[in-house]
């Protein structure tokens, strides 16, 4: 899926493997990188998925994915 598909859906409707893919996907934009991805991980933490779960499934650092949802922009 695109990530501008995915951004424009409802989130809470899409699976966790889709948002974590777009985290991914996320990343390697470039500077929206932060706005795009504090997003999805914001879902996936109303969902319950915990830092070090989310690092995992994402194969990115912790601390990474933190600052996305914990800098402001």
């Amino acid at each position: 899926m695109n990530l501008a598909d995915l951004l424009s859906k409802d989130l809470s409707q899409v699976e966790t493997e889709e948002l974590v893919a777009g985290i991914r996907d996320a990343e390697l934009t470039g500077s929206q990188a932060p706005t795009w991805s504090a997003e999805l991980i914001r879902e996936l933490r109303c969902r319950g998925v915990s830092w070090p779960q989310m690092a995992a499934m994402a194969e990115l650092p912790q601390t990474t994915l933190w600052r996305r949802v914990n800098t402001k922009l």
